[in-house]
């Protein structure tokens, strides 16, 4: 699977979770139709892309964005951010059309934000995978997203292919992982996540909240006193 790397901020935690779980869903497919013969491989792909929908957004809106990201991230590093960030199902999929991070999956990935839930719609070229040359799996999928201890956790909660619900042999084992386990224990997102207090999917909105000072550190800051000369 293609490895997501952040860049000035605009690689967001939870999108590129959800981005790497689309992506483990359409090699899981692929190989569970290879093995199941090419019967069910035919079954499960289609030979037409389908058409993900689009974000209308200007270049200065675009541009707007990615310098709020990256504004969010600088003042998180720095210990100084103290806004939530806020971000739209329109901003997520904004970053994968337009932000070079995401460029491998443009056109191939939509996120949909409802309530508390986290979607994606996917339509994948199977090229690479025995049977499927010209092929494609277009399936849709839904998460559950909580942030407990400080770090996240995205569970599949329903996936399907075609419109047919994903098999259970494969949803069983699909249910029992945390896709964001490896990314919160690298090198990169244990540093974002010791600056975050809360990370959650809120009313259709990803809401990251940056960790405040404590009382404790806020009196350590104020008892600096100046030496005199």
């Amino acid at each position: 699977m293609r490895k997501l790397r952040s860049n000035d901020g605009s690689c967001l935690v939870v999108a590129c979770i959800i981005v790497a779980v689309v992506v483990a869903l359409v090699v899981a497919a692929g190989g569970f139709a290879v093995y199941q013969a090419k019967k069910a491989a035919i079954h499960y792909t289609d030979t037409e892309v389908v058409e993900l929908p689009l974000v209308d957004m200007s270049q200065e809106e675009v541009d707007a964005l990615l310098a709020r990201l990256g504004g969010f991230r600088t003042a998180l590093e720095a210990g100084e951010a103290n806004e939530p960030l806020e971000l739209t199902q329109d901003d997520l999929n904004a970053l994968i059309q337009n932000d070079k991070e995401f460029k491998f999956f443009r056109g191939k990935v939509y996120l949909t934000l409802e309530d508390d839930r986290v979607g994606g719609e996917v339509s994948w070229p199977l090229d690479g995978i025995p049977l499927m040359e010209g092929r494609y799996f277009n399936g849709t999928a839904a998460f559950g997203v909580e942030f407990r201890d400080r770090r996240p956790e995205v569970y599949l909660e329903s996936a399907s292919i075609k419109g047919e619900a994903l098999p259970d042999v494969m949803m069983s084992e699909f249910r029992k992982k945390n896709f964001a386990l490896e990314w919160s224990g690298s090198e990169e997102g244990r540093e974002f996540l010791k600056n975050i207090e809360t990370l959650e999917v809120l009313d259709g909105q990803l809401i990251i909240t940056p960790k405040q000072p404590t009382s404790e550190e806020s009196s350590s800051e104020e008892a600096v006193v100046e030496p005199e000369f």
